[in-house]
């Protein structure tokens, strides 16, 4: 049955009202609410660093390619996360923080639960069954721990892409498709490869299942990657360039099966800070209710209707890859597939899957009463969700004082409003409440949303005086100080790089510094820190100076003594957290003999690129009088004497540099920069060539006289991908113009008498 408008926005409202009570006071603390987190640090890490670097480019007149704050720089657009096309996240772009997150926090959960609720009413469930739908997919644990993630843009879409099918199955005219198209468009727009590959996979099987047309799936897919070009393409270019943390083999990463009853509540374990394994390797709670209808739904599948069997399926196939199930746990051997996070990214079609299947029961349930073929499934049901409760005590028997309440408690109120009511009208509502109610408790009183207990003293004053004293320097951090620099958004030198695609030179030099022996090394220390971090040892080394650090910052000041300070106000810190985001003073050491952004070697040593050039560089005892170039690989027949500038002035952006110098004779620029293909550098207008200088830095040669040398990252992956887009989107205008005009032609024309 199809929804009015007026009960369309009675529901949005009753689901935006729902939305104010689970966060609560939070609302009006937006740093608060945007940095809290429960499953993992992204929005310290990624989540408000990329959309506040996206925010400054935009406002400083550049386009966000490039990010200069990370180690000696990386591509930014290339990083497939940053989503700086993302139309979901644009408010980020343009509105301060404070203005937009909280709003926008609340908006994504309501229209997440929006789209379930159009979708279980296109399905012609009843307007009870629907609101229970919407209720339980917006409540669901991992939309709630993932609110503000940079994921969420997608997950919320799935409901959508579903009730596209559907109206494609109704009727397959060019007005769905094109919102199909639009669908998968932001989808891939959405900025996480895995959620993307999962959120269309499972779109896509459920339009096959329901209109079995796999030309307009084809030609929607199509379409969407040719108007997506413009974030792909640069992704595409960086990965040979670049080092991932997602080594093959990361999909086998899976949950354990004794944590499976964390689906019914996060009590089951105790609160978030005493669970005994880490919180990102549970299944984020659906709640009892969801659960205990979706499984009468699975056990009276001939009396459901087709839809229960596709989402069941779903479940099943969901379940057994996240916790890795024999036959199931192969999907993790498809290539490219082993790269992923399988473990996180299917639950959220897992949650939808759920709440669907409850839906679908709830329908039935209401309709028949207390029939006994609804009463033997629900007695599976609570079997099926007890035995899960038996399973879990006895791998975590020190749990029984929060496990055992919470069960019965929810298992008490699901048996009142099941057996207990008369009503059919009242027992539809008591078990929408129960819904609703159910994980509003487990997540305002156990599992809080917050990744580390000490949340409340978030931050950022102290970084933005840091920023105001010292605009044009470079800091380093100790590595235990979770402050990564490109949160911070000041020039802060690699506190920490996050990205899942990092500059191979970068994590070489780096691997070297840290003394790393292998890969494996590198990789247990990225995760110990969640970030490619220097040690502080490494700053005192000599080779450290080609990193540029005037200072690095520490939790504490050194036991020897320095010359160094603390950034606030002197006062040393009474406690400390994981993160200096929480306001905690940070000591400041300053470095000496620190190679400035921009200097000129007298003497060059030419090698080839790559290991040769890697291993001269090691030899090389004097940076600034001696630099390791590459040049066509083999040395100049007349080498001239190389001489300093009379005088230079540099200027630097986020994705340009320029250099204004007069000499009396030719140089050899060293950019204190990253060399990296894709930079482009101009002498008074015409190109020059890069090469790389000290293996990891970019130097061009300077003729005599006053001249300007402008440096420009230009990936030829952008500016394809704007043409192809900007085309694709061209070429949708005119096809949907010219389908317009045709049907206004063929429509009949009204006689006059």
């Amino acid at each position: 049955m199809k929804a009015s408008k007026k009960e369309s926005v009675l529901v949005f409202i009753a689901l935006a009202v729902s939305g104010v009570f689970l966060l609560g006071r939070k609302l009006f603390d937006p740093a608060r609410l945007l940095f809290e987190a429960v499953r993992d640090p992204n929005p310290w890490m990624v989540s408000y660093p990329w959309r506040a670097f996206t925010r400054l480019s935009i406002f400083s007149g550049e386009f966000p390619v490039w990010n200069p704050y990370s180690g000696l720089g990386e591509p930014f657009l290339a990083n497939f996360q940053s989503a700086v096309f993302s139309v979901l996240r644009w408010p980020y772009y343009f509105l301060p923080v404070q203005v937009s997150s909280s709003p926008l926090i609340l908006f994504q959960l309501v229209f997440a639960g929006f789209g379930a609720w159009l979708f279980a009413k296109k399905l012609k469930l009843s307007s009870a069954a629907s609101f229970l739908c919407a209720a339980g997919f917006m409540l669901s644990g991992y939309l709630v721990q993932y609110m503000n993630n940079q994921h969420l843009v997608i997950d919320l879409l799935i409901p959508y892409g579903l009730l596209v099918a559907e109206n494609m199955n109704e009727k397959p005219i060019f007005k769905n498709l094109a919102f199909l198209v639009l669908v998968f468009t932001l989808v891939l727009l959405g900025g996480q490869p895995g959620a993307e590959i999962f959120t269309i996979a499972f779109i896509a099987m459920y339009f096959i299942f329901k209109t079995r047309s796999w030309l307009f799936l084809c030609v929607a897919l199509s379409v969407a990657l040719m108007v997506s070009l413009i974030q792909i393409l640069p992704f595409l270019e960086a990965i040979p360039q670049s080092w991932t943390y997602h080594p093959p083999g990361y999909a086998f990463q899976h949950l354990e099966i004794k944590t499976l009853a964390g689906i019914i509540a996060p009590a089951i374990f105790g609160p978030a800070d005493s669970y005994p394994f880490p919180v990102q390797k549970t299944f984020p709670w659906i709640g009892m209710t969801i659960p205990f209808l979706a499984l009468t739904a699975v056990f009276n599948l001939k009396a459901s209707r087709k839809e229960a069997g596709f989402f069941s399926a779903v479940v099943v196939l969901g379940m057994g890859m996240i916790y890795g199930l024999p036959v199931f746990n192969r999907i993790a051997r498809i290539p490219f597939l082993d790269k992923l996070t399988l473990f996180k990214y299917v639950q959220p079609m897992i949650a939808f899957s759920f709440v669907m299947l409850a839906g679908l029961s709830f329908e039935m349930i209401f309709k028949r009463g207390k029939t006994a073929k609804s009463l033997l499934p629900a007695l599976f049901s609570l079997i099926i969700l007890s035995g899960g409760l038996i399973y879990s005590l006895s791998a975590f028997p020190a749990l029984a004082k929060f496990s055992v309440p919470a069960f019965l408690i929810a298992l008490f109120l699901l048996l009142f409003c099941f057996f207990a009511v008369k009503v059919k009208s009242f027992l539809g509502w008591a078990l929408i409440c129960l819904a609703l109610l159910e994980p509003m408790v487990w997540h305002r009183v156990v599992d809080k949303c917050g990744f580390y207990i000490d949340n409340e003293k978030i931050n950022l004053r102290n970084f933005e005086k840091l920023a105001r004293d010292n605009p044009p320097a470079r800091f380093g951090a100790e590595p235990r100080v979770w402050i990564p620099k490109q949160m911070l958004m000041v020039p802060l030198y690699d506190a920490g790089i996050a990205d899942a695609l990092i500059p191979k030179r970068y994590v070489r030099l780096a691997s070297h510094l840290n003394g790393y022996r292998d890969e494996d090394e590198l990789l247990a220390d990225f995760f110990a820190y969640a970030s490619l971090r220097l040690k502080e040892e490494v700053y005192f080394q000599p080779l450290s100076r080609i990193l540029g650090a005037e200072a690095f910052i520490r939790k504490d000041a050194p036991a020897q003594g320095g010359e160094g300070y603390w950034l606030d106000e002197n006062k040393a810190p009474k406690k400390y957290s994981l993160t200096a985001l929480y306001g905690d003073p940070v000591y400041v050491m300053p470095l000496k003999n620190n190679l400035p952004r921009v200097f000129f070697p007298q003497k060059l040593v030419f090698c080839r690129d790559g290991d040769e050039s890697f291993n001269c560089l090691l030899r090389i005892e004097n940076l600034e009088e001696q630099a390791a170039a590459v040049v066509n690989e083999i040395q100049p027949a007349n080498l001239p004497v190389f001489v300093q500038p009379e005088s230079k002035t540099l200027k630097l952006g986020l994705s340009r540099v320029d250099l204004s110098f007069r000499s009396n004779g030719p140089a050899f620029a060293v950019f204190s920069e990253q060399y990296y293909p894709g930079w482009r550098a101009y002498l008074d207008g015409a190109e020059i060539k890069i090469h790389p200088a000290d293996y990891l830095l970019r130097g061009v040669f300077l003729p005599s006289g006053e001249h300007l040398v402008r440096m420009v990252y230009q990936p030829w992956g952008f500016r394809v991908g704007l043409y192809s887009t900007l085309s694709s989107l061209l070429a949708v205008v005119i096809f949907i113009s010219g389908s317009s005009a045709g049907r206004a032609r063929r429509a009949p024309v009204a006689k006059v008498s």
